[in-house]
């Protein structure tokens, strides 16, 4: 069904696109221009209104800073969010998972009427996670990676030191020089912040430096106890054989001592919780 769909979308991107490009060959000599020019008019005139149609209200409020233009596009990305998590969803219900017909009709029922009436205040607010989201990921990809940087090719503790603090004294230069950007907002406080962040991670620097070590040491163990696990197992299989040749010689001796390691090995292989 995912492969129907699929070729259904392709076929009608690429049979738009050919309309386009014919009609731009018969009026005018530059067809490039024309098919540009055919495909906004297109999405001006049939897809945006259809999608506003199926939205619902894109008015800003009146306490709002918002833009109807931004009110759409987030309830459009809502809209297609909201979409695929309910046909995820339906296809874990054996009610609806067994016909993909009713989870598509389902779902976009479920999500038209979820957003065509959300006003433009209630979007806004529920973008601000999302914004939320944003800004914390892209100030912590950065520490990431040069934090990746610092405790893969610095091994002495005062080259980390150093290297935590030039990275805090940048972003400091960096709050000094957009200081008087008035563009910036209260978002320009994240410099200190960082600065304070990467201050922070220097006076940590030793207990992040044992972490890490720790971590690279239970890596390397739990190998090792797997390749001890596995020597257990071919053991315990060998004991296995041998008291069962014991048991035919009936010599009691014997079989005591083949039970004995048997036994032994099975409390081995209780300490990996098997």
């Amino acid at each position: 069904m995912n492969k129907k769909a699929g070729l259904i979308l392709a076929s009608v991107i690429i049979s738009l696109f050919l309309i386009a490009f014919v009609s731009a060959q018969t009026t005018t000599a530059d067809p490039i221009s024309a098919l540009g020019e055919q495909l906004s008019k297109f999405f001006s005139n049939a897809v945006i209104p259809g999608l506003s149609f199926i939205v619902g209200e894109t008015t800003p409020s009146l306490t709002a800073t918002d833009s109807a233009s931004t009110v759409f596009i987030s309830k459009v990305l809502l809209l297609v969010l909201i979409l695929c998590l309910v046909y995820l969803v339906l296809g874990k219900i054996p009610l609806f998972s067994a016909s993909s017909a009713v989870k598509w009709t389902v779902s976009i029922i479920v999500s038209i009427l979820g957003i065509r009436f959300l006003s433009s205040g209630v979007v806004m607010a529920i973008l601000l996670p999302y914004n939320a989201m944003a800004v914390a990921m892209s100030v912590i990809v950065p520490f990431l990676i040069f934090g990746a940087f610092v405790y893969s090719a610095l091994e002495t503790p005062t080259a980390r030191r150093v290297a935590w603090i030039f990275f805090g004294v940048v972003f400091l230069f960096l709050w000094f020089m957009r200081a008087s950007d008035g563009s910036l907002g209260g978002a320009r406080n994240l410099y200190p912040l960082a600065a304070a962040v990467s201050l922070f991670m220097m006076l940590l620097d030793g207990t992040i430096r044992r972490l890490q070590l720790k971590m690279n040491k239970e890596k390397v163990m739990s190998v090792s106890n797997y390749r001890r696990y596995l020597e257990l197992l071919k053991e315990y299989d060998a004991a296995t054989e041998r008291y069962q040749t014991a048991l035919k010689t009936g010599n009691a001796k014997i079989i005591t001592a083949a039970q004995k390691e048997v036994s032994n090995i099975d409390k081995a292989l209780t300490k990996f919780g098997v």
